[in-house]
């Protein structure tokens, strides 16, 4: 609600009220056609960690509440988030939670943050090589981690964190909602609906990493 309210306000501001409704336009359509098939969907829901990889394998990231940032998108978008009642915003957990509670999928956000070389990394920078090592070391290095069904099951996924933070998100919703119900999301695909965003709204070129499944 906050970027559709952003959008009609720089609209009336800069007099561009089309411009500002064809923007809008696209971001409803997109979000509520995620939103809509996901209400249909009547099977368990994927048990998901959603942490942020700033701080790399060697020290826990901030993990989220139900109702906050990226735990409140994924529980929009289909998934039993396991942090939801231990996490009133976001702040890091016990190791030994998430090897108690063995979730379906794993979620590590990256950005850009050049100070921890071990962090994980997306955006315009990113190189899939090294960002697709620096995810494969959250599984390997930590105590435990090997052992996950998400690990095992390949079910270890990046998205990058500062997506949520844009109008664009409208690809976030359909990447949450295909890695957790694949199947039902099947003919979506979020990385078209960025580069779509990007043609038709932004004054530069399409580019970088912003999801990532580790190979």
């Amino acid at each position: 609600e906050k970027h559709q309210k952003s959008i009609e306000a720089i609209g009336k501001a800069l007099g561009k009220e089309e411009r500002a409704a064809e923007i809008s336009k696209f971001y409803t359509d997109h979000v509520t056609k995620v939103l809509d098939r996901v209400k249909t969907i009547n099977k368990p829901k994927p048990t998901v960690y959603l942490e942020v990889g700033m701080k790399g394998p060697e020290e826990f990231g901030n993990s989220f509440s139900g109702n906050y940032s990226w735990g409140a998108l994924a529980t929009l978008c289909g998934a039993d988030v396991i942090t939801k009642d231990i996490v009133k915003r976001s702040t890091p957990i016990n190791p030994e939670f998430v090897l108690e509670k063995n979730p379906d999928i794993i979620m590590i956000m990256g950005s850009y943050w050049p100070k921890n070389p071990t962090s994980m990394r997306l955006g315009f920078e990113a190189n899939e090589a090294q960002s697709q090592e620096l995810l494969k070391a959250f599984t390997t290095e930590r105590q435990g981690w090997s052992d996950l069904k998400a690990v095992e099951n390949k079910d270890v996924y990046s998205i990058h964190h500062g997506l949520p933070r844009e109008v664009y998100d409208a690809a976030v919703f359909e990447y949450l909602a295909k890695t957790f119900y694949p199947e039902e999301f099947k003919d979506v695909d979020p990385e078209a609906t960025l580069k779509e965003f990007y043609d038709k709204f932004l004054p530069y070129s399409y580019g970088g990493i912003w999801f990532m499944h580790l190979n």
